[in-house]
């Protein structure tokens, strides 16, 4: 029998098939579920995506939001079980249906869920001016400069 992966839509958690009642969102059965688990979809009317929960060597544990697209996987970080709400699982949506860089982990921050993004690259004025090739090998071996302002 093949199992399914516990889905989150409408803001309800759908557990399976022959589950009785959703959970909904936000509710304290909500994060005792999230304590409990390790994985679930998410099914926005913007797109998908699947969140996994990490445990740290300290006991503590968070979670991230993976997508793939075009054969390139995207990582937001969402956060300890206790600050996942739908808000802030539809700003990673949101987050993952704008323009970002492959690959690149991000965060949604917990106090401008609406307004999230993933970061900007630098601007021009950061570039600096060095040889890729022997880059590594000058920050691994010589101090870095500080900047004149």
């Amino acid at each position: 029998m093949r199992q399914t992966i516990p889905r989150v839509e409408g803001g309800r958690l759908f557990q399976s098939e022959r589950e009785g009642d959703p959970i909904l969102i936000g509710t304290p059965a909500w994060y005792d579920w999230l304590e409990q688990q390790s994985s679930f979809t998410f099914v926005d009317h913007v797109l998908t995506f699947t969140a996994h929960k990490s445990v740290l060597r300290t006991g503590g544990a968070y979670w991230k939001a993976y997508r793939t697209r075009q054969g390139k996987l995207y990582c937001i970080y969402l956060g300890r079980s206790h600050t996942l709400t739908q808000e802030r699982l539809q700003a990673a949506a949101q987050a993952f249906a704008g323009e970002h860089d492959p690959g690149e982990h991000a965060s949604v921050p917990s106090r401008q869920l609406g307004a999230s993004r993933l970061p900007r690259p630098p601007s021009p004025r950061m570039a600096l001016d060095v040889d890729p090739s022997t880059s590594f090998i000058h920050t691994k071996l010589y101090r870095p400069h500080l900047g004149v302002i």
